[in-house]
C-alpha cells in the first residue's frame, strides 16, 4: 500500500519527540512545589534559590505561593522549561 504525502508527514509529526521539562510546578495552595527534572532545572534552584532544609521534600523544594511568580519568571526568563499543574497553570501564566 502506498501513502500518501499527508499520511508520511502526519506520521513523522507523531514520531518527534515533546522535550522534557526541566521543572514541574505542583501548585498545592499556600506552597509551591518546584520538582527538578532535569540536571538544568537542579543546577538553577541550586545556584538561585536561597533554601532551608525544611523545604526540601523528596527531593523538590516547597516555596510559598507569594514568592512563586517571581521564581518561575526568572527560570522561564534563563531558559528553563516549566511543566505547571492545572492549578499552576490557572494562576501564574497570564
Amino acid at each position: 500500500m502506498r501513502m500518501t504525502e499527508g499520511v508520511k508527514k502526519a506520521r513523522n509529526e507523531a514520531r518527534k519527540v515533546v522535550p522534557r521539562p526541566d521543572v514541574l510546578v505542583e501548585d498545592q495552595g499556600t506552597i509551591i512545589i518546584l520538582v527538578q527534572l532535569t540536571e538544568t532545572g537542579e543546577q538553577w534552584v541550586n545556584e538561585n534559590l536561597q533554601t532551608e532544609p525544611w523545604q526540601w521534600v523528596g527531593g523538590a523544594v516547597c516555596v510559598d505561593h507569594r514568592m512563586a511568580a517571581q521564581i518561575l519568571e526568572g527560570m522561564e526568563d534563563d531558559g528553563l522549561k516549566l511543566s505547571y499543574d492545572a492549578r499552576g497553570l490557572e494562576r501564574y501564566r497570564t
